[in-house]
């Protein structure tokens, strides 16, 4: 049997649906949340999702922010880590900061 590489997330990723973007502010009110950047989703997972975004200096390992993955409802987070992937774009890896179940929009 050959080796097997441990999985160290916690959680599975999965693929979004296509055109999946996710607003992005900054600040601590989730009703003052009005998207200052949006990026476009590449990976979600139950606790997160990975974003790609024009570059911006707040972007850093623990930046404290507000995401609106989607159809989910704006959810404070953590920036966890960022990948520079050009001087114009980055990726960055959002954990939710939720401690039960995630709320969906419901549009009426």
């Amino acid at each position: 049997m050959g080796n097997l590489k441990h999985n160290k997330r916690r959680y599975y990723r999965f693929a979004p649906k296509k055109n999946t973007l996710a607003g992005v502010s900054f600040g601590d009110c989730i009703a003052d949340h009005r998207p200052e950047l949006v990026g476009l989703v590449y990976e979600e997972a139950y606790k997160g999702c990975g974003i790609l975004c024009i570059a911006d200096e707040r972007f850093v390992n623990g930046a404290r922010c507000i995401v609106e993955c989607g159809d989910l409802s704006p959810t404070l987070s953590t920036i966890r880590w960022v990948k520079q992937i050009d001087e114009n774009s980055v990726k960055i890896g959002v954990e939710y900061d939720i401690k039960d179940v995630l709320s969906v929009k419901v549009n009426k």
